[in-house]
């Protein structure tokens, strides 16, 4: 019964199997080598192959070598006791038919408490019965669902990238020199966090262009973000914060090493930026100048399901800006860190070479401007079981 219970196949009777054991291993049905070779010792046809006592069974179910039988002691006969030995005696006893249904009915139950044991145990370790990694997730239990005060995040990746731009990419700045940088998973705001948003967190619209609730909120310092992210994960019970600079950029270019994530150019179709100049002759060009923020995903996302990475609002990062890129951008700053915030993105009032992944100005954590908002970030555990991972590790 336990055979069939967890293969699903009947296994043929002990009589149909004398001549020759056809029993199927369990393992042919996706169970662990380790239940099924204990299910088949417990099965054997011959008594002294199978498991003989407790600590045995425990024992195979582990997977250590079997436990080396104890020799039967026989008590001593008293001299002077007129009996014969006991071992002259001969006692009834059950028959070879009788001992391997008594064996199985006493491993069957402990076998069951076995399975129960290695599926139940709350210590990590392999799959012990073959569920695949996408049974487990269906399976798992699911996160509180999203309120609309948070911010829909895309799950990214770790890996490794080329952090800053080469020195032969037109109009690059002397603050972004080009160096590997390596991240965890973290996840990672799908937009730019809303008027909206802010509203429903902080109860008021610190925004210049007001009146567009899915635009970005801006005009905002990094402390004013450090107090709304204080508040919203009180109201949450999550861990948002800003995303570090390098999460910022690797999120960014999607696995690019161009220019924009867009490629070697850009188009006021893919960002909100001013069309009034061009870059290095590609097109960028195009005369739109809309000169105000637009509501957050109206134009392209990048390879990753991000929208606005260029333009829109300039986003502040939660790391000190340091011009060498000596370690800063993989950090977290706080509220008593002294020092500018380095920011990200470019925004609408801002030319195609400001909205470029590798641009990074900065500026005080006190500053505002209709110029600068941000999207948040997280690195919860819980993210990445419930959103689709992007990107791939280098």
């Amino acid at each position: 019964m336990l055979y069939r219970s967890i293969t699903g196949q009947t296994p043929p009777e002990a009589n149909e199997r004398m001549a020759g054991d056809d029993l199927r291993p369990a393992a042919d049905f996706g169970v662990s080598k380790g239940l099924s070779d204990a299910l088949g010792q417990a099965l054997a046809i011959a008594p002294e192959a199978r498991p003989q006592s407790v600590q045995d069974l425990q024992a195979r179910l582990r997977g250590d070598r079997p436990l080396p039988s104890a020799p039967i002691s026989r008590a001593p006969s008293a001299p002077d006791s007129p009996l014969p030995p006991a071992a002259d005696v001969p006692m009834p006893g059950p028959t070879p038919r009788r001992r391997s249904w008594l064996v199985l009915v006493v491993l069957v139950p402990l076998l069951a408490v076995g399975v129960w044991y290695v599926n139940e145990r709350p210590t990590p370790g392999p799959n012990p019965i073959g569920l695949s990694a996408e049974t487990r997730a269906k399976t798992a239990p699911k996160p509180p669902p999203r309120l609309a005060l948070e911010p829909e995040l895309v799950a990214i990746r770790g890996g490794c990238f080329q952090m800053g731009s080469p020195e032969s990419e037109p109009f690059r700045f002397d603050s972004e020199r080009q160096h590997r940088v390596c991240v965890d998973e973290f996840a990672i705001g799908k937009y730019e966090v809303t008027q909206a948003q802010w509203q429903a967190v902080m109860g008021s619209n610190p925004s210049h262009f007001s009146g567009c609730a899915d635009c970005p909120v801006e005009t905002v310092s990094w402390n004013d973000v450090q107090e709304y992210i204080e508040k919203l994960n009180a109201r949450t019970g999550k861990h948002y914060r800003l995303p570090t600079e390098a999460q910022w950029e690797y999120a960014a270019r999607a696995g690019t090493q161009t220019p924009f994530w867009s490629g070697d150019c850009i188009h006021t179709d893919q960002a909100n930026y001013d069309g009034s100049d061009d870059y290095n002759g590609c097109g960028a060009k195009t005369s739109v100048y809309k000169k105000k923020t637009l509501p957050a995903g109206s134009l392209k996302a990048n390879a990753w399901g991000l929208y606005d990475v260029a333009g829109n609002v300039f986003e502040w990062t939660c790391s000190l800006y340091d011009k060498d890129y000596r370690g800063a951008e993989s950090e977290y700053a706080s509220k008593n860190d002294a020092g500018s915030r380095s920011l990200r993105s470019g925004s609408w009032g801002a030319g195609p070479r400001r909205v470029r992944a590798a641009y990074r100005p900065r500026n005080s954590p006190y500053y505002r401007s209709d110029y600068i908002g941000f999207r948040l970030a997280q690195d919860s555990l819980q993210c990445f079981e419930f959103f689709p991972l992007r990107g791939a590790r280098g």
